[in-house]
């Protein structure tokens, strides 16, 4: 008689096995579709949340003034203006403007970047 090889494994396979089998192939397809309809409600709500970043943030602004004189008899001028820029009460930048003359009884659009 033949000696039965030691690390030959049975012709059929346990139910036990059949049965780990089955749940990780439900828990693999569950994870699946859950993370497909996160994923989907994600894109259709689309949160606006604030970032709050590590290190410097670069940002470009232009600030309009409008200037105006509503005097019809004289010149107005602006000379040595400053104006302080503050996000969350911090002052994280301050515009300085040159002098500018604004005729009667007109205004004028004063750009600072």
């Amino acid at each position: 008689m033949p000696r039965p090889i030691p690390w030959r494994r049975p012709d059929h396979t346990s139910p036990l096995i059949w049965l780990v089998a089955i749940v990780c192939a439900i828990l693999a397809v569950a994870s699946i579709v859950a993370g497909v309809v996160i994923f989907a409600i994600y894109m259709i709500y689309q949160p606006k949340t604030r970032l709050r970043p590590i290190g410097l943030l670069g940002v470009e602004i232009a600030v309009t003034v409008a200037a105006e004189n509503d005097n019809a008899k004289a010149d107005a001028s602006f000379s040595d203006a400053r104006f302080a820029l503050e996000f969350r009460g911090v002052e994280v930048a301050e515009l300085r403007a040159g002098a500018v003359d604004v005729p009667k009884n007109s205004s004028y659009p004063w750009i600072m970047w």
